[in-house]
């Protein structure tokens, strides 16, 4: 079965929220993702088949800053 994201491409991704992280800089994520399979029946007849493939990334970066405030973005996709 194909998955919806492919490992290398988050690999990828990972990367380079890594390579382009500053001091004082965190983030964390949140991957969903699915491969679903449906019938619609209508009747006692098959109507429709078909497999929906979905996935969502969450991303929240989190920055310190002077006095130890925090300060949060995030962006979901």
């Amino acid at each position: 079965m194909r998955l919806p994201v492919q490992k290398a491409y988050l690999e990828e991704l990972c990367r380079r929220l890594l390579a382009g992280r500053r001091a004082g800089e965190h983030f964390f994520g949140t991957l969903a993702a699915e491969i679903s399979q449906f019938i619609r029946i209508n009747g006692a007849k098959v109507r429709q088949i078909g497999t929906v493939e979905d996935a969502s990334l969450d991303v929240t970066l989190v920055l310190e800053g002077a006095g130890g405030e925090l300060r949060k973005a995030s962006r979901a996709c």
